[in-house]
């Protein structure tokens, strides 16, 4: 895997990047964007836990800035044990 930094705590390689949340667990998996909409779909490396979310910022305005941040926060209340990881 290949770290480009292109979103923090990311890795990316063959189609497929890897998130490392706060709490310490990392998902796989790969997500896009277009026109204001952007889609993800992560999950556990053996397959058993997966999420899938679109993000429709159309509708926000000029204020909604971090559709990454809001995707991160789902991730994390999937993937991580408790509610100890501090959220936006």
């Amino acid at each position: 895997m290949e770290n480009r930094n292109w979103i923090p705590d990311t890795t990316y390689g063959l189609g497929v990047s890897s998130v490392k949340l706060p709490c310490g667990t990392t998902v796989w998996g790969m997500g896009g964007a277009i026109h204001g909409s952007w889609s993800y779909a992560y999950g556990t490396r053996d397959g058993r836990r997966m999420v899938a979310t679109n993000i429709n910022g159309d509708w926000a305005g000029d204020g909604w800035k971090d559709p990454i941040g809001i995707f991160t926060d789902v991730l994390q209340a999937e993937f991580c044990p408790d509610d100890s990881t501090p959220r936006r």
